[in-house]
């Protein structure tokens, strides 16, 4: 069950790995690592899906695939934004 974690952002783990994660594939370990911080093994751990970051920094891996996260309000679900071309 989701709940509402640090700055309004809503963890829940499911949405990431239905939108963010599949995302993730294309973009470069040494990209993930510095958006995620962490090991050498630990961008690759996360774009397997083997282990899953911490919400703090939902934003920054999908700045890395050019989506927003907006803040949720409690009890809103979070959402992709597509950025407006």
């Amino acid at each position: 069950m989701p709940f509402t974690a640090n700055l309004g952002t809503v963890y829940d783990p499911e949405w990431f790995r239905r939108e963010i994660l599949p995302r993730l594939a294309g973009v470069k370990l040494s990209e993930i690592a510095e958006a995620a911080g962490g090991s050498k093994a630990y961008p690759s751990d996360i774009r397997r899906g083997k282990w899953m970051p911490h919400v703090s920094t939902w934003s920054a891996l999908a700045g890395l695939i050019s989506v927003v996260v907006e803040s949720a309000a409690e009890g809103a679900d979070t959402r992709i934004v597509e950025p407006r071309r």
